[in-house]
């Protein structure tokens, strides 16, 4: 009997059962390489696992070819890539990973120097250390929405990455993840708040880089990446089409008339002060304004103005005439220090020899002299669209009136002014 089975077990033998292909990578797994294309095959019979190998000592078994391998092909059924697979590939300009896998294993394509982008699939998991690590042509890297973990410089020395976006359902980013990407400027991060904030996990960055994470988490992340608090800000709010705003920069507004006595400098939060009562602005001379309905101004006052009523005028004025001015817009301040108000302009109404939607200069003056405000921000409107100002909201339903030179709304046979306040 026991020579029948010894005869049937070399029989079964000779014909390849049990057989490991000699092409064999993993379980189930076997490789060709054609042309420069690597392709990793899946039988439909094993795990799918991918075996692990070294880079020095137990390389993969293509890797005497691997300086001409150019493309990756990974079938559908792999679940693991392994330890190493495609260390070194240098030539390696694209690789296809499949929704079957769900590990990317240690140095998986480390040093893959050639490599521009990557998508890796929403079957991931985990990013292993060091998967990406060198990979300096790397331009775009896309991370699946079920990765939880990106482990230790998994993305280190990607030196051609400008900007990341990480899902919210990472939980852990370990120490130097991003270290080394020198051009990597802006890092958006979905995720509340994390398990793990790596150190050194963003060194040797970008100066400039921005780390934009969920509004309600800029304190939760800059306590847990305290090196990095000053790069930390609130992921911006989407732009708004109806809305575009304007630059307080003086290269982009003519301030005039010598009455600034603040900082005038670039961004939505700059500080323009009139101590005196007045300043002169202006706008692009080439630009058409034609399509936007108003221009807003949002304003405060501060330094002993509370409870002082005063108001703040918006004239036209000719640029070879400071003298000759038309109001074309008027806001009364009587609010709480600091407290924001509108001082709105209808680029449609009608000035007799002007058109606002083309270039003029502006006078905002406080009267009487002497009042001190501050313009936060300048946005161009379009009332197209239902607009929220403050409280008050602006539809087709609503009718816009102007009245000395000031903008209310009508609506219900109410009047309101730009604020929401009912006035009569």
């Amino acid at each position: 009997m026991r020579k029948i089975f010894t005869f049937l077990f070399a029989a079964l033998m000779s014909v390849g059962m049990w057989a490991i292909p000699e092409n064999s990578c993993g379980d189930g797994l076997t490789w060709e390489l054609n042309a420069g294309v690597l392709t990793i095959s899946y039988d439909g019979v094993g795990t799918g696992a991918m075996d692990d190998f070294g880079y020095f000592e137990d390389a993969a078994p293509w890797d005497s070819s691997r300086e001409s391998i150019t493309s990756v092909i990974i079938s559908d059924g792999v679940t693991r890539i392994g330890y190493y697979a495609f260390a070194g590939c240098s030539s390696l300009t694209t690789v296809t990973i499949p929704n079957s896998v769900t590990i990317l294993g240690y140095g998986a394509f480390y040093n893959c120097s050639s490599l521009t982008s990557v998508t890796i699939p929403n079957s991931v998991t985990i990013i292993e250390i060091g998967v990406f690590s060198g990979c300096k042509s790397l331009t775009s890297a896309t991370i699946g929405n079920s990765v939880t973990g990106i482990g230790m410089g998994a993305f280190m020395g990607c030196s051609g990455l400008t900007s990341i976006t990480i899902p919210s359902s990472v939980d852990s980013i370990d120490e130097r993840a991003f270290a080394k990407c020198s051009n990597l400027e802006t890092v958006t991060i979905l995720a509340e708040s994390l398990e793990i904030y790596g150190i050194y996990a963003f060194d040797y960055t970008a100066a400039t880089l921005k780390i934009y994470v969920p509004a309600g988490s800029v304190d939760t992340y800059k306590a847990g990446w305290a090196a990095y608090a000053d790069k930390i800000e609130a992921i911006p709010a989407p732009a708004d089409p109806n809305r575009e705003y304007l630059s307080l920069d003086p290269n982009v507004w003519t301030w005039g008339y010598n009455s600034v006595s603040g900082t005038v400098a670039d961004g939505l939060q700059t500080t323009i002060i009139s101590d005196w009562g007045a300043v002169s602005m202006g706008w692009d001379p080439t630009r058409d304004l034609s399509e936007w309905d108003k221009i807003v101004f949002e304003v405060s006052h501060m330094d002993g103005c509370e409870g002082n009523y005063w108001k703040l005028k918006a004239y036209l004025r000719d640029v070879a005439d400071s003298e000759g001015k038309q109001m074309i817009g008027e806001l009364g301040l009587d609010a709480p220090d600091n407290q924001l108000n509108y001082l709105v302009i209808d680029l449609h109404q009608q000035v007799e020899g002007f058109d606002l939607t083309k270039a003029r200069v502006l006078a905002v003056q406080c009267e009487p002299t002497g009042g001190i405000f501050t313009i936060t921000s300048a946005y161009l409107l379009k009332e197209s669209e239902p607009t929220a100002i403050d409280n008050t909201v602006v539809t087709e339903k609503a009718q816009k009136v102007i009245m000395d030179g000031m903008v209310y709304i009508v609506r219900d046979g109410k009047l309101f002014n730009i604020t929401g306040t009912q006035v009569r």
